[in-house]
């Protein structure tokens, strides 16, 4: 089997399967994100786009802090069906 048809397999699966990816993968740690935030000074009054969303778990954190407005896009519609 070549490399970009494997590739092409596990893409699909991982597409079918974003709710099991997001039980399993490890979460952000809290002092990880509070630096995050620290750094680009996010706030209520600021909009934010997250590109490549993944399954949600910044989009969460993002939402909790109480910003304006935040956008989200991934190329997989799974993953953003998961992440709201």
């Amino acid at each position: 089997m070549s490399k970009r048809r494997i590739k092409r397999e596990l893409n699909l699966t991982f597409n079918e399967d974003a709710e099991s990816y997001d039980k399993r993968r490890l979460k952000y740690c809290k002092e990880l994100f509070d630096e995050i935030i620290a750094y680009s000074k996010i706030d209520e009054y600021n909009s934010v786009v997250e590109v490549g969303c993944g399954t949600g778990q910044a989009t969460e954190l993002i939402l909790k802090i109480g910003v304006g407005r935040n956008w989200i896009t991934s190329l997989r519609r799974s993953l953003i069906i998961t992440a709201t």
